[in-house]
């Protein structure tokens, strides 16, 4: 027989469960309301991909490269990093980084071609989230290109 103190559970399911906890953010449009500069941002990152495409192509010694993409400041949490959409494993691995909002991603000339689709097919006006009476909420719903 015990000696000590008896100690009863009654809600063990409690104890026994894992705790789900979904990870990340939610997206975010970070040219809300912004749409005549999100324009000129998306033609620029374009060019410059197109630009690296083609310096990439006409590199004889090796067809992979290294870019170094520097986040916006307000971009830096990992659940807003392009990793999902841009820079997946699939197109252009992210391999490393440098400082602070800086990712290393490795790029053929394939990859950087189907980058400039994806920045292409982003929208370029701000959408909102629509509640059941038909109202606009003020919570911007940007598109998921994937």
């Amino acid at each position: 027989m015990a000696t000590g103190p008896l100690q009863i559970v009654l809600n063990s399911n409690d104890f026994i469960d894992d705790w789900f906890r979904p990870p990340g953010g939610g997206h975010k449009d970070f040219y809300a309301d912004h749409d005549k500069e999100f324009i000129a941002h998306k033609k620029k990152i374009s060019d410059q991909v197109e630009s690296l495409r083609s310096s990439v192509t006409e590199n004889k010694y090796s067809d992979v490269s290294y870019v170094k993409v520097i986040l916006k400041p307000s971009a830096i949490a990992k659940s807003h990093w392009p990793t999902h959409t841009l820079f997946n494993n699939d197109i252009a691995p992210i391999i490393g980084s440098g400082d602070l909002g800086e990712l290393i991603a490795e790029v053929l000339p394939n990859s950087l071609t189907k980058i400039n689709e994806k920045i292409y097919l982003a929208e370029e006006e701000t959408r909102y989230k629509v509640d059941k009476k038909g109202k606009r909420n003020q919570t911007p719903l940007p598109l998921e290109v994937n």
